[in-house]
């Protein structure tokens, strides 16, 4: 393959051209030592989510016993990749790590199946009608589950930034709690006999796969659009409060159509109401993906106008197709954490941009924005020192 330009690190010059609308000049900021692992945050997370699946695992083992447990368990991560896949997919522009795609998927299959099983329990016998029954779990699971989120966005802030990235995590942890949920289902299918196996894998592997997905994307949508627009907590939680809304209503509806208390029968209203509105937010996600797409392209557009990206650096990170080549080439060198390091700065001046364009003039703003920028040419800086380049600029030859 021909030489292949990639990127090319930049010290902007103290006083950078300011064309009209571009990013405002930064001042010198104190820059912290980037954070690896979450600190004491992280050790109790992921001390709490040990603890949680534990339980879970003990429980499951338990009250179904070991052999069933392993059987149905294997069934139910054939939705859980599918699922997966899917949310992968749509995350291919910014990649989410690794451990918070841990943490996502761990918090739905353990801690929010505890919280919505206690919560269900304080409700259980209050509701007088069916309607009132079939109430009960999508509130308290939505919430469960949506507490995983409204933590994510608070703790891993720098990681979710954009609707994008709350639907991917919303779905991650939608997806686990499905993952355990099935396991009691095909558990108790097993036990009938017959063709209730056959028909319950069927009914929820292949007809709903993607039924609790979909639910607490709602959700995350919600949290991640939030995350480009505010800053504190209270705006974060009026708008977790917001997406909790049509989750729980699109769960309450569900439910209503398989218990059948619905007029439609369920071929009718599977057809009618749940495959337009799944087909719906595949759309939805997709349009969102370009969004999101073209907003860092346009912030990295103004940084470069402004002095602190070249056009070769604007290019390559604009780009999908270069984004993985430039991984894969990283990859090669040793050097692929320092890309990544890399692209989530860039991606991440791309959300504080956004609400720069939003909120003018608002200092705590400009102050991440400072923060940021300074962070990307230690970071370009970093990548470039990994492949053992030295300073002036550099390219990459793939042959």
């Amino acid at each position: 393959m021909a030489e292949n330009r990639r990127l090319f690190p930049y010290t902007p010059s103290s006083s950078p051209s300011q064309p009209p609308h571009a990013p405002a000049p930064v001042a010198q900021v104190r820059l912290e030592p980037p954070r690896r692992g979450g600190g004491a945050w992280a050790r109790v997370a992921w001390i709490v989510l040990g603890l949680a699946a534990w339980w879970v695992g003990r429980f499951l083992l338990g009250v179904l016993g070991v052999e069933t447990t392993i059987v149905t368990g294997f069934v139910a991560l054939v939705p859980l990749a599918l699922c997966f896949l899917a949310l992968r997919y749509i995350d291919r522009w910014d990649p989410e790590p690794w451990r918070l795609v841990a943490v996502a998927v761990l918090w739905g299959a353990a801690p929010s199946v505890l919280i919505a099983l206690f919560a269900g329990g304080l409700f259980e016998g209050a509701a007088t009608t069916a309607w009132g029954e079939l109430a009960i779990a999508p509130v308290t699971e939505e919430i469960a589950k949506g507490l995983g989120l409204l933590l994510l966005a608070v703790l891993a802030r720098r990681h979710l930034h954009g609707a994008v990235d709350g639907v991917v995590y919303g779905g991650l942890i939608g997806a686990g709690f499905a993952f355990t949920e099935n396991i009691l289902y095909f558990s108790a299918a097993l036990s009938q006999g017959g063709d209730a196996f056959g028909a319950t894998v069927f009914g929820r592997g292949v007809l709903s796969p993607f039924a609790h997905v979909l639910f607490t994307a709602m959700t995350g949508a919600a949290v991640g659009w939030a995350t480009e627009r505010v800053k504190g907590f209270g705006g974060l939680f009026a708008a977790w409060l917001v997406g909790l809304v049509p989750a729980m209503a699109c769960h309450y509806a569900w439910n209503a159509l398989a218990s059948g208390v619905t007029p439609l029968s369920f071929e009718a209203g599977y057809l009618f109401t749940q495959v337009p509105l799944f087909l719906g937010a595949v759309i939805v996600a997709l349009l969102l993906v370009v969004r999101e797409r073209r907003l860092t392209v346009s912030a990295l557009k103004d940084y470069e106008a402004a002095g602190w990206y070249t056009p070769q650096e604007v290019a390559t990170l604009s780009s999908p197709r270069a984004r993985r080549e430039t991984s894969r080439w990283a990859g090669s060198r040793g050097a692929k954490a320092q890309w990544r390091h890399v692209v989530r700065t860039a991606d991440a001046l791309a959300v504080v941009r956004q609400r720069q364009r939003m909120n003018p003039g608002q200092a705590s703003i400009d102050q991440d924005q400072a923060t940021l920028l300074h962070t990307s040419l230690t970071a370009r800086e970093a990548l470039r020192s990994a492949v053992g380049h030295g300073p002036g600029g550099w390219t990459t030859t793939q042959g």
